[in-house]
Parts: C-alpha cells; structure tokens; sequence
C-alpha cells in the first residue's frame, strides 16, 4: 500500500500585495515545512498497538452536526437523487464533538487498526484537531468468501 502525505498551507491572499508574492511565500513555507518532516525521525509504529486513554473531562458533550431525523431527512433526500439520475453514489457524514484526555493521533492510530481504510483523515488547525474515518468497511475477503456489507435501500 503507498502511503502519502499531503502536507498544507493556507495563505492570506490579503496580507500579500499581490497574489505572486503569496504564491512565492506559501511555497517558501511549504518547503520548509516539508524539509523538517522528510528529516524527522520518528520510532516504527508497533501495529494495532494502541494505548488510549477514553477518560473524558468538563461536561460531556453530545454534539452532532445534525439531528437523528436530519440525517434519515438526509438520507431520504439522498434516495430521490439517486432514483432521479442526478447522482450514483453519496457519502452523507455527521461530525461528532468529544472533550478527552487521548492523544488525537492515538485517536487516528486506533482507527486505523480497526478499520485501514484508505479514507482517514487527521488534520491539525489553530482551534481544534479533526479526526476522521470512513467507518464501513464493503467488501471483505476471508479465503475464498466475499463479504459484504452494502446496503440495498428499498426504493
């Protein structure tokens, strides 16, 4: 499996006189940012070895980005645009909030040993970390056995 990196840099365009400059600078910075993780030196990842700590702190918080008939409403939506030809396939997500002690990255890594889906996420911004994962796993191979876990809506 390759494994990439995407690494980014978001640029004020208003700080900049011109949007050359900003180019120039972004890129500046891109490379050595770029430069200070081709030379890190991190210890090999043991795998699907992960200490979590799940002990939550403040109150907790039961934060979604959408309500439980939002999302069937989503869903339901989603149904109708496929049976009229607009669109073949959906991914609907919700984002979910959770004050705790873990390590974000552990938080990743533990994912990822649960499901190595080619579709996570661990992003570092100024106020917050997003951690995400395709949850479904679709197809399975086990010896000469497919499984499969789509799920047929009844139109």
């Amino acid at each position: 499996m390759l494994k990439e990196s995407y690494i980014i840099h978001w640029v004020r365009l208003d700080q900049y006189p011109s949007t050359e400059e900003a180019y120039k600078d972004g890129v500046k910075r891109l490379e050595i940012l770029a430069s200070k993780v081709r030379d890190c030196d991190l210890p090999k990842l043991a795998p699907d070895s992960v200490e979590l700590s799940t002990q939550q702190f403040g109150t907790p918080l039961t934060q979604s980005s959408m309500t439980s008939d939002e999302y069937k409403s989503a869903v339901l939506q989603a149904k109708e645009h496929i049976l009229a030809g607009d669109i073949f396939q959906i991914l609907l997500s919700q984002r979910f909030e959770r004050r705790t002690f873990a390590d974000p990255f552990e938080i990743y890594r533990a994912l990822r040993a649960v499901n190595p889906s080619p579709y996570m996420t661990y992003l570092q911004a100024r106020v917050c970390i997003l951690v995400g994962s395709r949850p479904e796993i679709l197809t399975r191979v086990k010896s000469v056995i497919v499984l499969s876990n789509c799920w047929f809506l009844n139109m």
